[in-house]
């Protein structure tokens, strides 16, 4: 546990991520412990070991996943990406009524969907190998968090990386998506009166439809997916429209 907090913390600094993403079996380590499984005959101790063990994999995923200079190289290994899929689904602890488990969990979440998303910033190239990844998991993984998670960071940080992953290239596989359209509207929808920035995740599902019609013309099969998911949203996709901050990319972060 020592050997993890430490890892995270010096990915912490920039003058260290990319060298520390370049260390032999560093990255492999990580996705090792991301990877590990509370089991039901698991001490109420080792299963805390392990899901914090998780948590702080995360966080140092997060951090080396900030600069351009990882992104490529993050985004292509299959390893990173599954165990990432895979922890920001996790939602339900081995004791349900603990908190403090609960919470943990939670962090992990948000520190696997803040990579994920860090990552679909890479290169056009990069987003549309993360889209096509496993039959569209990543997209799916996304989906669903911005559909079923309870915490609202990570429903942001899932209309976020989706919103990062939208591009030209990408839009034919998003609309093609009955759930991730489903996403869309229901956000855009049930935020209208908050009224969120362009951070929100209304603002991020705002930029995220202004790509998709402008890559998704009417000549389009695909184009009747679209137009449902306007018609849905009119007239508040309309007001969202005039404002031009709500196409800007979001900047990435990482974990303190």
């Amino acid at each position: 546990m020592s050997c993890l907090w430490t890892i995270a913390n010096l990915a912490c600094n920039t003058d260290n991520m990319i060298m520390m993403k370049c260390i032999p079996g560093l990255i492999n380590a990580l996705v090792d412990v991301g990877y590990r499984q509370c089991e039901n005959s698991d001490s109420l101790e080792r299963t805390m070991e392990i899901l914090r063990a998780r948590s702080i994999a995360s966080r140092a995923l997060l951090n080396l996943s900030w600069p351009p200079e990882n992104k490529i190289g993050m985004s292509q290994d299959v390893g990173i990406v599954r165990v990432l899929c895979q922890m920001a689904t996790h939602r339900t602890p081995p004791f349900s009524k603990s908190r403090t488990m609960q919470g943990i969990i939670t962090q992990t979440r948000r520190h696997s969907l803040g990579a994920i998303r860090n990552l679909a910033a890479a290169p056009w190239r990069s987003k549309i190998g993360l889209c096509e990844y496993d039959g569209s998991r990543l997209l799916d993984t996304l989906t669903d968090a911005a559909l079923n998670d309870s915490d609202e960071k990570v429903v942001e940080l899932s209309f976020a990386a989706i919103h990062n992953l939208a591009i030209h290239d990408t839009a034919k596989m998003i609309v093609s998506r009955p759930a991730l359209l489903s996403a869309l509207k229901n956000t855009l929808l049930a935020e209208e009166a908050k009224n969120g920035g362009k951070n929100s995740s209304r603002g991020h599902a705002s930029s995220t439809l202004l790509v998709l019609e402008r890559s998704i013309t009417p000549d389009m099969p695909l184009y009747e997916n679209l137009r449902a998911l306007l018609d849905a949203v009119n007239p508040s996709f309309v007001q969202a429209k005039t404002n031009p901050n709500n196409s800007e990319t979001i900047l990435n972060t990482a974990a303190v």
